[in-house]
């Protein structure tokens, strides 16, 4: 039952006109500083630390993005064997 209600409340929500226009205002503030291109610029982001994680595909579209948003900047990979221990520890 509770389900339902909370599923039949969100479906009553999407019919409330301004519903975009009221959270509007704020996304800039909250999605901005996580996502390239839509906040301040990576240059202006001095101590933030951007990560993805997905195929590699993914990297080459997110550098093709940023090339057309700001200045081209690398996007760094980091693999699985980049944290694999490499001498003997004893357990």
């Amino acid at each position: 039952e509770k389900v339902a209600a909370f599923r039949s409340k969100v479906l009553d929500i999407r019919n409330n006109d301004g519903l975009y226009e009221q959270p509007r205002p704020r996304m800039q503030a909250a999605y901005g500083p996580v996502l390239i291109g839509y906040g301040p610029s990576l240059a202006e982001s001095k101590d933030a630390n951007f990560f993805l994680i997905g195929p590699e595909p993914q990297f080459t579209s997110l550098e093709e993005y940023i090339a057309t948003v700001e200045e081209p900047q690398p996007v760094y990979r980091l693999y699985p064997r980049d944290f694999w221990l490499t001498v003997d520890v004893a357990l």
